[in-house]
């Protein structure tokens, strides 16, 4: 992932994220992120955690998006 933040969670099935060049963008799953060992996975759909934060689900698994770098 080159420069891309997340900004906000829409829904289950899609994020705003925020480019390197500044630009925002909506991104829909499935959509192809990076761990930290440098695994491509897909994110097949996106819940908002009782920390108020999003979880992407890998695999039938819920995991904090900030394990991951999103690779569109």
């Amino acid at each position: 992932m080159d420069g891309y933040r997340l900004y906000r969670y829409v829904d289950n099935r899609s994020i705003l994220v925020i480019k390197s060049d500044g630009k925002l963008v909506r991104v829909y799953c499935p959509f192809p992120v990076m761990d930290e060992r440098k695994v491509i996975l897909t994110v097949e759909a996106i819940a908002m955690g009782n920390d108020g934060f999003p979880s992407y689900l890998i695999d039938g698994t819920y995991y904090s998006y900030s394990l991951f770098l999103i690779l569109v």
